[in-house]
């Protein structure tokens, strides 16, 4: 009986932790939304998420730039002492976009159709590529030395896709609202 008891308790304490790590990590994300002011009802939002999605070029240009290089330098036998300060831009480049995300997230409802859709695209992939390049650090801290390895080559490959594809994106959308304008 006792071991049905230590049994049950242990499934319902793994079935909080599992649920747990999901709304703590959601809870993460939280952008802080400010409330509405005088200067709210007059402000350019159109300009500002244009201004953002400039912004957020010159963060994934330097995020495919990194990615790259890195990939590229895979057959000089690259350690992570020589990488790590790569990673470390990208880290930052990707915490940037993510912070610009909050930004066209909170503006969202108030931005032109194309706007919103620009905002939607990126916003399903800027959490991946913060999470890829998180994931690619801690591995690359785990196995310094194997940087060759397919696994972590398959950080850098994501990362230089996707951010090859939002600029894609990113460009185009600013391109077209350049020719409408």
């Amino acid at each position: 009986m006792r071991f049905i008891h230590w049994l049950v308790g242990g499934c319902v304490s793994a079935a909080m932790i599992f649920v747990a790590i999901p709304l703590q990590a959601e809870g993460a994300r939280q952008c802080p939304i400010a409330e509405p002011n005088a200067q709210s009802y007059t402000w350019d939002f159109h300009h500002e998420a244009n201004t953002i999605f400039q912004d957020l070029q010159s963060d994934i240009w330097q995020i495919e730039d990194q990615a790259g290089y890195l990939q590229r330098s895979t057959d000089l036998n690259l350690t992570w002492k020589t990488s790590s300060g790569d990673w470390n831009r990208m880290r930052d480049a990707v915490n940037d976009m993510s912070d610009h995300l909050c930004r066209l997230e909170g503006i969202r409802r108030v931005l032109a159709p194309w706007q919103q859709k620009v905002v939607d695209r990126i916003a399903s992939d800027v959490p991946l590529m913060v999470n890829n390049t998180e994931d690619a650090i801690v591995y690359a801290n785990s196995n310094p030395s194997t940087l060759w390895n397919p696994t972590y080559q398959s950080y850098v490959n994501y990362l230089e896709r996707t951010a090859e594809t939002l600029n894609q994106t990113l460009g185009s959308a600013l391109h077209e609202n350049l020719k409408s304008s």
